[in-house]
């Protein structure tokens, strides 16, 4: 049994998103079910979960501890030997945080003999963004800036919203998108006449930035 953080990394950043895979190998059991959580160094509940597949996992409360939050396998997901799932680290520095998982891998013969149960944990330690780093991550980046469909908007992570607003040469708004936080966000331009455009970004809080753009 294993667990793998992102692309096998050892430190996690604020806010930053990372896959996570729990795997089994075991050819004598048929059916596996899973649980998983993220602890800090006080056994708290750290970071969000956000199921990938939701059909075939979901979030549930510990039985003694209800305040531990499990990812688990729902029925439709009890015949295979991996499952991932994306966990978003906290906004700050929680300390270590050590990812506790259990699988039970089972042979469905309707008795309670020749299953398994394995037990694992993995360990990250918060990485402290360099200069370099945060500079990156407060950075709006827009491409591409001559387009016929679109513009991809790069806008800092944020918990808040965003407004983008597309403005023709004469002030008027040919085309808007509210975001609910930040990330990779496209801005569809299709039905935009040719020429050049001025693309407003609003941030919840700080000052709008501006970037040109040339719709062809």
């Amino acid at each position: 049994m294993s667990i793998t953080f992102g692309n096998e990394e050892t430190m996690y950043m604020a806010d930053s998103i990372y896959q996570l895979k729990v795997n089994i190998t075991n050819p004598l059991t048929s059916r596996n079910g899973f649980q998983i959580l993220a602890l800090d160094e006080n056994l708290n509940n750290t970071g969000t979960w956000q199921l990938t597949d939701p059909d075939k996992m979901k979030t549930i409360s510990g039985f003694s501890d209800p305040s531990k939050k499990y990812v688990t396998h729902l029925s439709a997901g009890n015949q295979q030997e991996e499952w991932a799932m994306d966990w978003q680290a906290p906004g700050g520095d929680a300390g270590k945080v050590t990812f506790y998982a259990s699988v039970l891998s089972a042979n469905d013969n309707g008795e309670n003999t020749g299953d398994e149960v394995y037990n694992t944990n993995i360990e990250v330690a918060f990485a402290m963004p360099s200069s370099l780093d945060e500079a990156k991550a407060t950075a709006i980046n827009v491409y591409p800036v001559i387009s016929t469909t679109g513009v991809w908007v790069e806008l800092p992570w944020s918990k808040e919203h965003f407004k983008l607003y597309l403005y023709n040469m004469g002030g008027a708004v040919v085309s808007q998108k509210e975001v609910p936080h930040g990330g990779l966000q496209f801005l569809e331009i299709t039905n935009v006449p040719t020429g050049l455009y001025f693309l407003q970004i609003e941030p919840a809080k700080g000052e709008p930035e501006i970037r040109k753009i040339y719709v062809r």
